[in-house]
């Protein structure tokens, strides 16, 4: 086996965590290689919809604090790598509409509007109030909710110009590059290995077999979720709309996302099918309009769900250069550079405040 080189830092997987880690630990200076076992951002990172949405004011965590401070700093961090990349992201901070429909959820709506005041110090906005024309009013018998802290980001286009930047770092990137075992100092590949002084796992589905080698307590499961690309029909807003597990995304052009399903059991993790139908029905149902689109693009992918539905980030226990940065499921894009900033913090041996919900502990992980 080739002795390939050594780095300060080997990233394992390349979409938005592992490529934030690398950008990250590239513009600290650290020699920094990336490792995907097909290409950046071909797995659940590369999907369709791009919402990045906080979560509910009310009954408020450290968890949830964390999500916040990404999504107030995404924008710079987002017009950064624009910047260094050359390249668009597709981000833009829109604002969300939510349908209410029923007198319980317009109580459970005014109900979060002090914790919104408190939570986000008034510099975002939670309103309850009449629907807009635009919106049915079968689905928002009772008002809507207009929050002006949700924001949006072309996945793909975001990946590319990550990928860019991260080059543009210093950093190395390597497709094809399918890993085969981890330890203390060493990534190897069928044919290749590297000495590592660091190792950041951040394969999100494929990191099981390597999590296995490095811990025990299982990797949790994968969530499939399916979504659409439909063409603009006009008469819609540039906000995002958000209806009980539905998604609407205009993303600034002349097409709207439409998703996700968050499937528990299913076979082909790639394929659509008659729930992708029926989210798109219910779009329609939410904004009459989206009936005179047509349909651009199916997309289907596994999101991975680290054992707890938390991210599971820090160092890997009793390893003292092995690093997670997996299972964001459902946030991973809004904090992924928040991710990338505290791994190289951590790897540069800084300390950060890293919620213990994310710890490998608190998702049931012990050393071997």
């Amino acid at each position: 086996m080739v002795k390939s080189g050594n780095y300060d830092v080997v990233v394992v997987g390349g979409g938005f965590l592992g490529l934030n880690c690398a950008f990250f630990c590239a513009e600290a200076g650290l020699k920094t290689l990336v490792l995907d076992q097909a290409e950046p951002g071909s797995g659940a990172s590369g999907g369709l919809v791009g919402a990045l949405s906080p979560h509910l004011p009310r009954n408020w965590s450290e968890k949830k604090q964390f999500q916040l401070d990404a999504l107030i700093s995404a924008a710079r961090h987002w017009k950064k790598i624009e910047a260094i990349s050359g390249l668009p992201t597709g981000y833009g901070r829109v604002g969300r509409w939510m349908p209410l429909d029923s007198e319980r959820a317009l109580e459970n709506a005014r109900g979060q509007e002090p914790a919104a005041l408190e939570a986000w110090s008034g510099e975002y906005e939670w309103m309850v109030g009449p629907a807009p024309s635009w919106m049915s009013p079968e689905v928002a018998t009772h008002g809507a909710i207009h929050e002006t802290l949700s924001a949006r980001i072309d996945p793909r286009k975001a990946l590319a110009s990550m990928v860019e930047a991260v080059r543009r770092k210093g950093a190395e990137i390597r497709s094809g590059a399918r890993v085969l075992r981890v330890e203390d100092g060493i990534v190897a590949m069928d044919t290749e290995t590297f000495g590592a002084a660091h190792i950041v796992l951040a394969a999100g589905m494929g990191a099981g077999p390597l999590h296995a080698q490095v811990v025990s307590g299982g990797m949790g499961r994968g969530v499939k979720g399916q979504a659409a690309l439909l063409t603009d029909p006009g008469g819609l807003p540039g906000q995002m709309v958000f209806a009980t597990g539905l998604y609407i995304v205009p993303h600034g052009t002349d097409l709207i996302a439409v998703g996700s399903t968050s499937e528990q059991d299913w076979v082909d993790g790639l394929t659509t099918d008659e729930q992708l139908d029926d989210l798109t029905a219910r779009a329609v149902e939410v904004c009459p309009s989206l009936g005179r689109s047509s349909v651009v693009e199916r997309w289907a992918g596994v999101r991975p769900r680290a054992p707890k539905p938390d991210a599971l980030l820090g160092p890997v226990p009793g390893r003292e250069n092995i690093w997670f940065a997996n299972g964001g499921y459902k946030i991973g894009i809004g904090i992924s550079h928040r991710v990338g900033e505290m791994t190289a913090a951590m790897i540069q041996g800084r300390k950060v405040e890293l919620p213990e919900r994310f710890k490998a502990a608190s998702h049931g992980l012990t050393a071997l």
